[in-house]
């Protein structure tokens, strides 16, 4: 990408910026939500969870996992609940 001066966007250049811009958006709401429900504690009835998932989110489920066990619930995924070769 190349540096930019005011007014020298072209459309294609403007639609990827803002997507950017609402991609940002998205993720600051998550981390918000997800920082909201940690600071009200964690839950009296826990529910058993499966977390179903591809490879390329594994990471994304890995916090998912841990901040349900924050919470109070039993989540499964499968890194934690299967050994190697079973």
């Amino acid at each position: 990408m190349r540096d930019y001066k005011f007014g020298e966007l072209d459309s294609d250049d403007y639609r990827y910026f803002c997507s950017i811009l609402v991609e940002k958006g998205y993720i600051y709401g998550i981390l918000e939500e997800r920082n909201l429900r940690g600071k009200h504690g964690r839950t009296t009835k826990g529910k058993s969870i499966y977390l179903a998932h591809s490879s390329a989110d594994k990471g994304v489920v890995r916090m998912i996992h841990d901040d349900l066990v924050t919470l109070g619930h039993n989540p499964w995924l499968d890194e934690y609940k299967i050994g190697v070769g079973e």
